[in-house]
């Protein structure tokens, strides 16, 4: 992973690049089961949370502010202590009164791993575009160690052109690579919008249908009163009125 995101930040035009388990708006959905040491969560159950592992340039890649802390480090590798990062929105959920960093949560699906807060980010849209700041949590992915990952890059120009050119680099360094689905985030976003145009097209088509249905119940109606008036019409003009 390492060496494959050194040669895509190789590539003239590319300006950062990153790994995570997960990107916004992908069709893959990765929660997490929070708890939350000295809060009442309703009987100890645990919270779920939207999260994902991702690389330490992950947030400077996608244009992510970094509000409070600090961002994951190449110190945070594995056999350290677990650390993660955290929306604003799940900041403001548990702790409202002050800082989430340097408090400490437990995962219930890690065996009750505690993991330290150790920076908060911007609240930005993680599976549909207007939605409401979600609850959600990063891992740093050096810490583990990932089957799996999606490679994430910016580029100053075209997104399109460079998808052909990062194939070529990572094919080169692995000839057997496959991937699975490989696009711009304009076209990722632009797919999870399909419903909504889907729907809009949908009720435009049936609003042409009704204003043709009512121009033609409008012309059969005016078409009928002008033939009823057609002999009466024929007799005043032969009587010159």
């Amino acid at each position: 992973w390492e060496q494959a995101l050194a040669r895509v930040r190789a590539i003239p035009g590319v300006d950062n690049a990153a790994l995570a388990s997960r990107l916004p708006f992908s069709m893959n959905l990765d929660d997490t089961r929070l708890q939350i040491p000295g809060r009442d969560m309703g009987g100890g159950r645990a919270i779920t949370v939207s999260s994902a592992s991702v690389s330490r340039d992950y947030f400077a890649t996608l244009g992510v502010a970094l509000t409070a802390g600090r961002g994951f480090s190449a110190a945070d590798r594995r056999g350290t202590s677990r650390v993660a990062i955290v929306s604003a929105s799940l900041a403001r959920r548990f702790w409202p009164d002050g800082s989430a960093v340097g408090r400490r949560v437990v995962l219930r699906d890690a065996g009750d791993q505690v993991v330290e807060i150790v920076g908060i980010v911007a609240d930005h849209a993680s599976q549909a575009v207007g939605e409401r700041p979600q609850s959600q949590i990063f891992f740093a992915l050096e810490q583990g160690q990932p089957s799996y990952a999606v490679l994430a890059a910016r580029t100053r120009g075209d997104a399109g052109r460079l998808l052909a050119q990062v194939r070529r680099v990572l094919l080169a360094m692995e000839p057997k690579l496959v991937f699975v689905e490989d696009q711009t985030m304009e076209a990722q976003v632009a797919a999870t919008l399909l419903p909504v145009k889907a729907a809009a097209y949908l009720v435009g088509a049936i609003g042409l249908l009704g204003a043709l249905l009512a121009a033609f119940g409008l012309y059969g109606v005016v078409a009928y009163s002008v033939a009823r008036r057609a002999r009466e019409i024929g007799i005043r003009l032969s009587i010159g009125s």
